[in-house]
């Protein structure tokens, strides 16, 4: 009886470490897919930094070479406003050498 007594203890123990080890082993699995979860939402927030980082410095980018571009521009309209007002002033400088020619022509029929 004593020795049937052990081996159903026995029995009953092993039953328990059993059932231990297999809640235990559920418990990591659970743990490990907790984990590879965690890992794939840390890599999706760095891509998603990338991403976001990536857009910054086109929209900087884009900055830059609109700052580049109004400045070229602005360049430009300056130097066309000399070249303006160089023409201005040349065709002043032919009216007036023109009204002088008339008025020498004038002056010669007078003679």
């Amino acid at each position: 009886v004593e020795e049937e007594a052990k081996v159903k203890d026995k029995a009953v123990l092993e039953r328990g470490l059993r059932m231990r080890w297999e809640e235990e082993r559920r418990r990591l699995a659970v743990l490990e897919r907790e984990r590879r979860v965690a890992e794939e939402k840390e890599k999706e927030v760095k891509r998603e930094r990338i991403r976001e980082v990536e857009e910054e410095a086109k929209v900087k980018d884009k900055a830059v070479l609109e700052r580049g571009l109004r400045m070229r521009w602005e360049e430009e309209r300056r130097r066309l406003a000399v070249l303006e007002r160089e023409r201005r002033v040349a065709e002043e400088k032919e009216k007036e050498v023109k009204r002088e020619r008339i008025r020498e022509v004038e002056e010669e029929a007078k003679v």
